[in-house]
């Protein structure tokens, strides 16, 4: 079937296609990625993407093991789309973000510039609050704090994604459910627009479904923290999803 919300999703996956390149030969990744994206839009205007979403839905159950049938179409098109272009960005990029904290690092985000070392990565990061993140995604109910790592666009002006990590009102680690933060593309302060269409969007196309988009966009853990909420907590967050849905 023709995609029902066919042009912002072909804009979405000109985005991938272009954010996901490689950039080194560009010297300036925002005006390489309006002019790329617009040329490629204009070339494309006339043939819009096709996606079958009864088997897409039927391919995404069948690897997350769960049911994806009221998942709207909108939110079925953007998990196509971005699973078709993310892999090899997953791999030069978001596997280089830094692990989440086990405990909230307000520490690192009082003192911005001295940063928190992640024995993980072996590296230091800088922190920023993520508060609006926890108000602005009505999905991260279980949230109390957010932090997010500042992307390293001045380091590295290919490098605009950031991870988001929430924590509950002890200060650990949201792991999963309705209240763990994910990753994003494109950090709000480098290229709002495109981090509205990139980050925002696909949680009103999923209706903030965080279980779908946790299947995508998986809550960091590599620090091996304590998960969070424990089995009790976690079946009381699909239960409220499900109400809420």
């Amino acid at each position: 079937m023709e995609c029902s919300i066919c042009s912002e999703m072909l804009t979405l996956c000109l985005l991938f296609s272009v954010i996901l390149a490689p950039t080194s030969a560009y010297p300036s990744t925002s005006n390489r990625l309006r002019r790329e994206t617009e040329d490629d839009w204009n070339e494309s205007e006339e043939e819009p993407m096709q996606i079958n979403t009864t088997l897409a839905r039927l391919n995404l159950q069948k690897e997350h093991g769960f049911s994806f049938d009221s998942v709207p179409d909108e939110c079925i098109e953007w998990l196509t789309c971005e699973l078709k272009e993310r892999v090899d960005y997953e791999r030069r990029k978001i596997r280089r973000l830094p692990s989440c904290p086990c405990l909230y690092p307000s520490a690192a985000i009082n003192n911005y510039e001295e940063g928190l070392f992640d024995p993980v990565r072996n590296q230091t990061f800088r922190w920023l609050s993520a508060d609006s993140f926890r108000d602005q995604y009505r999905h991260m109910y279980g949230a109390t704090f957010c932090a997010r790592s500042d992307a390293d666009y001045e380091d590295d002006p290919n490098n605009m994604a950031y991870q988001v990590c929430c924590y509950d009102e002890n200060a650990r680690l949201l792991t999963r459910g309705g209240g763990a933060g994910s990753w994003g593309l494109v950090a709000p302060e480098i290229l709002p627009d495109y981090h509205n269409l990139l980050d925002n969007l696909p949680y009103i196309y999923c209706k903030n479904n965080w279980r779908v988009i946790q299947s995508h966009r998986t809550p960091n853990n590599d620090g091996h923290c304590q998960t969070n909420p424990d089995d009790q907590g976690f079946e009381a967050d699909l239960r409220k999803l499900k109400s809420l849905s």
